[in-house]
């Protein structure tokens, strides 16, 4: 569904020069000691619509009273549940104008619903959110306050945490390096990153779209958006959010064996894992036992990927 009015820019950059020198003549003769007003619409693209995930997402909040928070929530499908669509009712009724839902007519992927919720967008900074993460107390004030302190910056990034959990799959997945970006913000070694995850970040209100020419399900796009982007993205710390693991994590990777690099990854680490691991004895022995029988590393990978995924699930 379009949004309800069209988008339009400043018709000339000498409009933007003079509302910006009204916004300063006001913070420095009229309004000395306040902070300048901010707006921040929370854009969240969602296919699930899972009321107990959207509750964790819609009950942030910012403290400071110069900010102005809206949510934009673009389920990517034309038929919820009805469970969903009680919930998402319920709330519409309980932010009251704080929450704009809309529903695509059909399911246009996450990159395009992205692009949706930039069109209805009228705040100056956007926050995106994945559907099913968890922001932690005060992610929003963080940004807020990074917004502040950088206002010539075009991106924000926050650390989005994946579990560091006991499982096997989920110390392969921090030994991997997979979500190095994910939570690169994390650490002041980075003040500033290229890229980040949308699970996660927010931006200055822009033209800039995302592309259509990537997977529905979302993969490279966050990527291609961010380096599209007018600098680097500013690394906000304290703007945590947490990510679960994926559902059905071990069969994606299963169903990706083939791609040859992705599997020696996995394979390496894996096996790093297990050397270390309390039952690797069984497991390696096994592996080495089969060695001359495989023949090539690569048959050796596939048969630790395989053994693995089997034998050792969360």
């Amino acid at each position: 569904m379009p949004p309800l009015y069209k988008r339009v820019q400043l018709p000339h950059p000498v409009f933007k020069r003079q509302l910006a020198a009204w916004q300063g003549h006001l913070q420095q003769q009229a309004l000395p000691h306040a902070n300048p007003h901010l707006t921040m619409d929370v854009a969240i693209p969602s296919y699930r619509a899972n009321p107990a995930l959207l509750e964790k997402l819609l009950t942030c909040s910012v403290t400071e009273p110069a900010v102005s928070v809206r949510f934009l929530l673009q389920i990517d499908q034309p038929k919820l549940p009805t469970r969903a669509s009680s919930y998402i009712s319920e709330k519409q009724e309980q932010l009251l104008h704080m929450l704009r839902v809309r529903h695509n007519k059909c399911n246009i992927g996450a990159g395009m619903t992205r692009n949706a919720l930039l069109e209805a967008s009228a705040a100056q900074y956007v926050v995106f959110f994945y559907d099913d993460v968890e922001p932690s107390l005060g992610c929003l004030d963080a940004y807020v306050q990074a917004a502040r302190q950088h206002p010539e910056a075009a991106g924000f990034a926050g650390p989005t945490c994946l579990p560091h959990g006991p499982g096997l799959v989920a110390a392969a997945v921090q030994l991997s390096d997979v979500g190095f970006f994910w939570e690169a913000p994390s650490s002041t070694v980075f003040p500033k990153v290229p890229w980040a995850v949308t699970a996660n970040m927010m931006i200055k209100n822009t033209n800039l779209r995302f592309q259509d020419c990537y997977p529905k399900t979302g993969g490279g796009e966050d990527v291609d958006f961010c380096l599209r982007l007018p600098g680097h993205l500013v690394s906000v710390p304290r703007a945590v959010a947490h990510h679960p693991l994926w559902p059905g994590f071990q069969e994606r990777i299963r169903q990706h064996s083939e791609t040859k690099g992705l599997q020696r990854v996995l394979a390496a680490v894996i096996a790093s894992y297990i050397k270390q691991a309390s039952e690797a004895g069984r497991l390696w022995g096994h592996v080495r036992s089969q060695v001359p029988v495989c023949g090539t590393p690569m048959k050796v990978s596939e048969l630790l990927l395989e053994l693995v995924l089997k034998d050792h699930t969360n």
